[in-house]
């Protein structure tokens, strides 16, 4: 090989060689060669910051990591690299021309050491490292503590780190060529020769390939930064403009005169919230003789004929200009600047028009905001008040029938669904309404207000959603609300149903009376009568004050970031961007789902990010697919750059399109005048991609016009609608494979909320059929419909669950203060007597541990007594006499000893009231059941009595439980998942598990408690009137309790066969059936009943048992009747299997809610004949469920023996609980430390500080002397440096103090890392890392060349000889550098400056944090004379008398004491209050038998503490079902921040859970209360023995100074004390019952070991000053 050639390789490989890094241990520093390289990798450890407080963290679950390349090119491919010619032109060496014959041979000897050794290295890695060790190494590498703090240091949190490591490892093991250093350096830790940290370069310059943001974090953050939004608008800045603000309700005129000076001025700009008011004001405008123009997102109006712009402009808020000058802006409803979604663009107008004077107008809610707002702009806020034109009142009574309407009523819906209801019923009655609701066009809506207002139409109703609350001017005397709860969007984006708010309701009911209108005033009322005190309460509660503003990103701002992460998607950037986001206490980021939902919709198009930025921001309907589908279409045309023509949007919307047929259609038209809407909203943005704008305008005028009509006929869409579902009759007797006529019948057929029962024996639909569906085809629900009733519902527990409205809910959600699901682990044996039927059941029931999920766990002899009729209805006490009665002759029977105490479970199935587990009072009876005396009356107190009256048996009721929890509890038993209970039989009913802290009923908010729904009740309000049929209400009506248990009613098997026969009857007096012929039987209530139901929908034999069913009733049914009286029989039972389906929906809706899941799995345990014994009910039910839930895995299991079974189970639960209970507290019992043993320990501190300060003497607590002998006194004045080392992490900071009036302290630091290895090598490597970190410091500061005193923060323990000396006692966090013990520190560092020769500095002081901490705070508070940290560590100091410091000379004046306090019972003096667990992280620790005292209270350990206690209460069975997972037993796992987050009174338990799961724990909710209350107990012992401490210190300085009583306070640090919710506050507590003739103020430091140097410093030079001025 010729030299040339080999100087050629050699060039190309020297820069994989000498970038070959030495090995990095825990500081990602590493030794490194004296240069340039040197200082610049320094500096980039450090990071800037100022004395502000920190940015807030990102979200990084966001940071989506990016692809690398495995394909490498030849630079980072040795082998190729050796076998490439050399290219044309290269010069055969890389070093200057002179000389360089002579270099060759050395040159050429270099190259072959070099490639020689690669070689070797390459052949080594094959060798010694096959991928399995590779794989095992880079694990080694994963599992280093050190290497995953480095790398958070550098921005990659635990998640990052994860992703990170995942992709490197994958990239070594699969790359097909390494690069040559990670190469090399792999090989020599396969050889032994390299360091496993070694790999730490090469992983992260791997993670920042993947996750550029963390190359530009700082530059991210200012970017996103929206603290000061008012300084985006200069031009507004730059004026002084006069705003004032016109406050008043609806119809007050504000707006009015706003306008009219809108109209006098010489410019101006009026801002609307809706086109509609837009409209308007252009149309008034212009009518006054005043040119304007209109500016809406789809629509200009230039009025000059030259296209000049006018001098006044109305426009929709988001498309004001903040550059134009105008004299008069108007903005109005500002209230909406705190909208979830639009808010941002009031913010924008409100900040950003460049008016000389803003009128704004809304609600006098807003006005304190908007002048706090504008106080950051230096514009004072006129405001203007003005009252209702018009009054307006609340009736008394509600409407309750659409009988009762009268003209110039407005009922407001807010669902369609009800208007259409609504409006089919008023037309069914005669009257004729115009229909008004957010989707129509604008037209359509004039169009109908004008319908609606005119006198000589017939028209005098209107029913319409909240959409008339803005933009209309309508003609309405009365408001009816339809209904008071609508579905909310919040700001996180979660649609919820909630009660409409008091700005909504008066927003609506505003609009009743307006002023101009034929009505002098106005009238608001409810349809039904038990939202009429609701409406009152709501109306008679002020509006809510408006608190923050909405702030959203601009396109310029995504595109700075877009330059920074160039990778990112859209969606992704917007993301991140919230994340980084910092606003202050004014603002909030809007809601960003849409935006998100079409960049994602459109990311795999290609587009600029500009004009992907203005597609997410068109206004368009998600929920309509014809709208989303067009989007997709119109951007995917654009990204091609073919036009959008008018031909082309004609065939995409097929264009010409026809009246509307049916509801359906109307909908569509209405999606296509949407579509219409996005063409004309892009034109204007995108003028020659979208150049067709007049030609779309007209046809969506026209098709203006058609919807025009399809609303004025909507009653005839509805009946069209209703006869377009499938008729089930129809369906049950298609043959297979057949399909119908109308191809909507087919598609319907498929709707599991319909029949499809099979083929009988008639093949063809009959008259009899058709007429079958005309009669019933309200029962026929479609999914839209269940749905809407599952939303009912679900307010309606809502309601029963607030105590507020508890009273006038229907349904009552009684708790029943069963807290717990079995777990398997329960054991005993219990009698149960189970009432709720014509008979009672006495049993036995033995529960066997272990035997969980496998038959034989439980075990029943049971005897079933009947109850004779008159007992029913007699008196109550004779009925539990007959009772008691039997319940002794059962033990008699099983030879069950009388005298043995016996616990008994009462199964009671009738709606009761309970106020614990054994106690509840019967509200109604029901069922067959009537007897007297008993209603109002604790009916387990009633059985105690009649069991003593009885006597010979020692029973005690221990639970009472209802059928339902019984059913849940019997199923808990078989499956952990199962947490509803459900009942379909002769009654119906549903419990579940719900959140505590929603039951107001109860107090307590920790856990969960079974809730009885009672939904039979569900409707008894009128909240199914639209659901309910005439048969409903003949039911209803000849039941014993009419107009009670609507719902069940509906659905249950008491009521089933009736409505059945109800039904038929009808049919058979028209005609229809039985040729007319109606027998005696048949009119008989009670006749056909829900067993013949069931027999009738058999599959095989169904026809065959109709008949014969309808014979024994003597009628003759043709084989027609026999099909159409079994379709009525499948439409009834269907019906209540969908309604079931619903409120199941709603309550698991609710669960997945409180939980904040997006998918859940879950059991329903259920009960009842209906379930088990109908033969196509249990399918139909679970088919409509898993239709209207698709997210939920549901699974039902039948509960045998539930009612006797469950209760007995509700009883071994309550046992196990209180026993687990009762164990707890004894292993916590310890940690609770009574006020005796508190004043122990404050009295043997006292004693151990006393010993301390003596001169001779054994002593834990050192007592060391700072040589600091006064506080700051405010003359401190200067440019000062310090020092801060306490751990892994250094700072260098300059800090500013001036004196004078007005003090500050201004700050300025960076960060370096201490690597492991210097913190564990020598003490002269360590004190030169310092002097470089500070080296860099001074040059970044540009004050190299300036002598600063210095202050050292130097957190370990040192016996101080004076202020600038000190001896370092031992080293403590991880520090184990050689030749420092013993030695002065200051010493040291000065002797490392001296070696650095770059500059000076002034070593005046070196001090503690503890000490730096309480000068920070005696600088801000004069009585600041003792410093605490309570954080990672604990120790305090204070000011001691000089008499009392015998280590020091002179007893003049005071000194501060560093105390150590730390080593506190290192003697033993606090082994009596020290616990098990105490010892055992002790003796694990890298101390043990060492400070002690601090390993009960600080930070470091307490989360250590609750691991070893969590682990041994697992291993004891109290927890996580006895399962130790790996990750417990993992020391240091359970970090202290947890217990933090634990006890935090904003957590719920379920976020709890998710913290245990983090932690690898399978927690169920008792596990999560039982790790809150060891957390709980920890802290709180950890707190109440630092305030002990804190009390000993304390009276000890009063005492010093002879006071009967000593003010003083305490400056504090640390995160356990700024962090843990309860930690100060128990503390405090402690403190001023120990000490009580000392009032001890704490005052937390800022930055004390920072800051406190500083300040230490500054009084040491002043010191010095005076001493030498003397």
């Amino acid at each position: 090989m010729s030299v040339n050639r080999c100087m050629s390789l050699f060039s190309r490989l020297r820069p994989h060689v000498n970038s070959r890094t030495p090995r990095v241990t825990a500081g990602g520093g590493g030794r490194l060669s004296a240069g340039s390289g040197s200082s610049h990798r320094q500096q980039r450890a450090g990071s800037a910051s100022s004395s502000s407080s920190p940015p807030k963290g990102p979200d990084t679950s966001l940071f989506v990591p990016v692809s690398v390349r495995t394909d490498l090119s030849a630079d980072g491919s040795v082998g190729a690299e050796l076998a490439q010619p050399l290219q044309k032109g290269q010069s055969p060496l890389l070093m200057p021309p002179v000389g360089r014959a002579q270099s060759c041979c050395c040159v050429f000897l270099e190259y072959c050491h070099v490639t020689v050794a690669f070689f070797v290295s390459v052949l080594t890695l094959v060798c010694v490292c096959d991928s399995d060790k590779l794989l095992k190494l880079f694990n080694r590498f994963y599992t280093r503590k050190e290497m995953q703090k480095l790398a958070a240091d550098q921005g990659l949190d635990a998640r990052l780190f994860h992703q990170a490591f995942v992709s490197f490892r994958k990239f070594a093991l699969e790359v097909s060529t390494l690069p040559a250093d990670l190469h090399i350096i792999l090989s020599d830790i396969c050889c032994g020769a390299g360091h496993i940290d070694d790999i730490y370069p090469y992983f992260m310059r791997h993670a920042k390939q993947i996750f550029p943001m963390l190359e530009c974090m700082d530059d991210l953050r200012k970017i996103s930064d929206l603290r000061v939004p008012a300084n985006w608008y200069p031009e507004s800045r730059a004026i002084q403009r006069k705003v004032i603000f016109h406050a008043g309700p609806t119809n007050s005129g504000k707006t009015y005169h706003a306008i009219q000076r809108y109209l006098a001025a010489k410019s101006g700009v009026y801002c609307g919230p809706l086109k509609l008011l837009a409209h308007e004001i252009f149309e008034k405008t212009n009518d006054a003789g005043v040119p304007c123009d209109l500016v809406t997102g789809e629509e200009r109006a230039i009025m000059d004929t030259e296209g000049r712009a006018a001098s006044h402009v109305a426009c929709t808020i988001e498309m004001c200009s903040v550059t134009t000058p105008y004299e008069v802006a108007v903005i109005d409803e500002i209230q909406m600047i705190r909208d979830p979604a639009r808010g941002w663009a009031w913010t924008r107008a409100l900040l950003g028009l460049c008016a000389e004077e803003i009128h704004v107008c809304g609600e006098p809610a807003a006005i304190d905001f908007i002048r706090e707002l504008m106080y950051t702009t230096g514009e004072e806020v006129e405001v203007n008040t003005y009252q209702r034109l018009t009054p307006f009142s609340v009736l008394d009574q509600a409407l309750e029938s659409l009988d009762k309407l009268r003209p110039g009523d407005c009922i407001v819906c807010f669902s369609k669904n009800d208007i259409y209801s609504i409006s089919r019923q008023i037309e069914i009655s005669g009257q004729e309404c115009a229909v008004i609701y957010g989707s129509l066009p604008p037209g359509t809506k004039l169009s109908q207000a004008k319908k609606f207002n005119d006198p000589d139409d017939p028209c005098k109703i209107l029913v319409a959603t909240d959409a008339i609350g803005m933009g209309l001017n309508l003609s309405i005397k009365r408001i009816i609300f339809n209904s008071l709860v609508k579905p909310n969007v919040n700001e996180k984006g979660e649609k919820r149903m909630e009660t409409i708010s008091t700005s909504q309701a008066l927003q609506i009911a505003g609009r009743a009376g307006r002023f101009s209108s034929k009505f002098s005033e106005g009238e608001v009322t409810t349809m039904y009568r038990d939202d009429v005190p609701i409406l009152k309460e709501i109306l008679s509660q002020p509006v809510d004050p408006i608190e923050t503003a909405g702030l959203h990103p601009t396109a310029e701002q995504i595109e700075m970031f877009a330059y920074h992460l160039p990778d990112a998607t859209l969606s992704n950037l917007v993301d991140i961007f919230v994340s980084l986001s910092q606003v202050d206490g004014l603002y909030f980021v809007c809601n960003i789902d849409d935006f998100k939902f079409l960049a994602d919709m459109i990311q795999h198009i290609p587009l600029n990010l500009r004009s992907r930025y203005v597609f997410c921001t068109a206004p368009i309907n998600k929920k309509q697919t014809f709208v989303c589908t067009s989007f997709l279409k119109f951007a995917r045309q654009f990204s091609r750059d073919e036009p959008l023509t008018f031909d082309w949007v004609c065939r995409h919307v097929s264009w010409p399109l026809a009246q509307p047929k049916d509801i359906k259609n109307l909908i569509h038209l209405e999606a296509v005048h949407d579509v219409l809407d996005l063409y004309l909203w892009l034109s204007y943005r995108f003028m020659d991609m979208f150049p067709d704008t007049k030609l779309v305008r007209e046809i969506q005028q026209e098709l203006d016009d058609i919807i025009q009509q399809g609303v004025r006929s909507i009653t005839r869409l509805i009946r069209a609608t209703n006869q377009s579902i499938t008729n089930p009759l129809q369906t049950q007797n298609s043959k297979p494979g057949q399909t119908s006529d109308n191809s909507n019948k087919t598609a319907d057929r498929n709707s599991p909320t319909h029949p499809r029962a099979k083929r009988g024996p008639s093949g063809d639909n009959t008259l009899a059929s058709r007429l079958v569906d005309r009669f019933l085809y309200a029962m026929c629900l479609h999914d839209d419909q269940l749905s809407d009733i599952s939303t009912r519902f679900q307010a309606e527990m809502k309601k029963g669950l607030s105590a507020e409205s508890n009273a006038a809910a229907a349904v009552k959600m009684l708790p029943t203060h069963v807290r717990c699901t079995p777990d398997g682990s329960e054991t005993g044996q219990f009698l149960a007597l189970d009432l709720g039927g014509s008979k009672f059941k006495v049993l036995q029931v033995k529960v066997r541990e272990g035997m969980r999920m496998r038959r034989g766990g439980v075990e029943m002899e049971e005897k079933t007594y009947p109850i004779p009729r008159e007992l029913l209805e007699g008196r109550g006490a004779e009925l539990f006499g007959h009772v008691s009665e039997s319940l002794k002759d059962f033990l008699h029977e099983k030879n069950i000893s009388l005298e043995k105490k016996h616990p008994l479970a009462f199964t009671f199935s009738f709606p009761c009231e309970q106020s614990t587990l054994d106690r509840g009072l019967l509200l109604s009876w029901s069922k067959t059941y009537r007897a007297r005396g008993l209603q109002g009356k604790d009916v387990v107190q009633v059985l105690r009595e009649a069991i003593d009256k009885t006597g010979g048996m020692h029973i005690e009721v221990l639970a009472m439980v209802n059928d339902t929890v019984a059913a849940m509890m019997t199923c808990g038993f078989e499956d952990r998942y199962c947490e509803v209970g459900l009942i379909i039989g002769t009654g119906t009913n549903a419990c579940y598990m719900e959140e505590l802290c929603h039951v107001d009923l109860v107090e307590g908010d920790e856990g969960r408690m079974c809730v009885n729904t009672e939904w039979g009740a569900f409707g008894d309000d009128g909240a199914l009137n639209d659901y309910i049929t005439e048969f409903d209400r003949d039911v209803d009506a000849a039941s014993n309790n009419p107009g009670k248990q609507i719902f069940e009613k509906m659905v249950s098997g008491m009521y089933l066969g009736e409505l059945v026969r109800l039904v038929v009857l009808k049919m058979a007096t028209l005609g229809i059936l039985f040729e007319g012929h109606v027998s005696d039987a048949l009119r008989t209530k009670g006749k056909i009943t829900t067993a013949h139901v069931a027999a009738m929908e058999e599959y095989k034999n169904g026809l065959k048992n109709t008949r014969g069913i309808l014979m024994d009733l003597d009628l003759t049914p043709s084989p027609d009747d026999c099909v159409a009286v079994q379709h009525v029989s499948t439409i009834v039972s269907f019906r209540s299997s969908n309604l079931v389906a619903a409120g199941l929906a709603a309550i698991l809706t609710r669960i997945k809610n409180n939980r904040n899941l997006r998918t859940f799995r879950m059991t329903v345990g259920v009960d009842g004949t209906v379930y088990k014994t109908h033969p196509q009910y249990p399918k139909r039910l679970h088919k409509v469920l898993q239709r209207l839930l698709p997210e939920c895995q549901v699974r039902f299991v039948l509960s045998h023996s539930g009612s006797s079974k469950g209760a007995a189970l509700v009883t071994a639960v309550a046992q196990r609980l209180a026993s687990q209970k009762r164990k707890v507290d004894e292993t916590l019992s310890p940690f609770r430390l009574s006020s005796e043993q508190l004043q122990l320990v404050k009295a043997r501190m006292r004693a151990g500080l006393e010993a301390g300060l003596k001169r001779e003497g054994p002593s834990e607590v050192k007592m060391l002397p700072s040589f600091l002998y006064s506080p700051p006194d405010g003359t401190e004045h200067g440019d000062f440096l310090a020092l801060d080392l306490g751990g892994t992490n250094f700072r260098v900071l300059l800090v500013k103090i001036r004196s004078g009036k007005r003090r500050t302290v201004e700050m300025h630091n960076k960060i370096y890392a201490i690597p492991l290895e210097v913190m564990q090598g020598t003490g002269e490597e360590l004190f030169d890392h310092i002097v470089q970190c500070i080296s860099d410091f001074l040059d970044y500061m540009g004050m190299k060349n300036t002598r600063l005193p210095l202050g050292f923060t130097f957190s370990f323990p040192c016996q101080q000889t004076s202020l600038d000396a000190g001896i370092l006692l031992t080293w403590t966090k991880g520090f184990k550098a050689t030749d420092c013990e013993g030695e002065d520190v200051v010493g040291l560092l000065r002797e490392a400056i001296k070696r650095r020769e770059e500059f000076d500095l002034d070593v005046v002081a070196v001090v503690n944090d503890t000490v730096g901490t309480m000068m920070t705070c005696a600088y801000e508070e004069p009585t600041c004379e003792i410093g605490l940290i309570a954080g990672t560590g604990s120790n305090a100091c204070y000011m001691e008398e000089m008499r009392n410091i015998e280590m020091i000379e002179g007893d003049d004046g005071r000194m501060c004491v560093n105390m150590e306090w730390g080593a506190f019972g290192d003697n033993g003096c606090l082994d009596d209050i020290r616990t098990e667990y105490d010892r055992a992280v002790d003796d694990l620790s890298l101390n043990p038998g060492k400070q002690r005292y601090e390993k009960m209270c600080s930070g470091m350990y307490l989360g250590e503490i609750v691991r070893n206690i969590l682990i041994d209460m697992t291993r004891r069975g109290f927890l996580f079902r006895g399962q130790i997972s790996e990750t417990l037993k993992t020391r240091g796992i359970f970090e202290t921040k947890f217990l933090s987050q634990i006890e935090s009174d904003r957590l719920a338990l379920l976020q709890v859970r998710a913290i245990l799961q983090h932690l690898g724990l399978d927690s169920t909710c008792d596990d999560s209360i039982i790790v809150k209350e060891v957390c709980g107990a920890v802290s709180h012992r950890a707190a109440q023995i630092c305030g002990a401490g804190m009390a000993a210190v304390a009276d000890k300085i009063r005492e010093n100074r002879g006071l009967d009583h000593l003010n003083i306070t305490v400056g504090v640090d640390g995160t356990l004390y700024k962090l843990h919710p309860h930690f100060s506050g128990v503390m405090h507590q402690t403190v001023k019952e120990l000490a009580p003739k000392c009032n001890v103020n704490f005052l937390l430091s800022e930055d004390g070991s920072g800051k406190g140097a500083a300040l230490i410093t500054a009084v040491g030079c002043r010191l010095r000053q005076e001493r030498n001025n003397k």
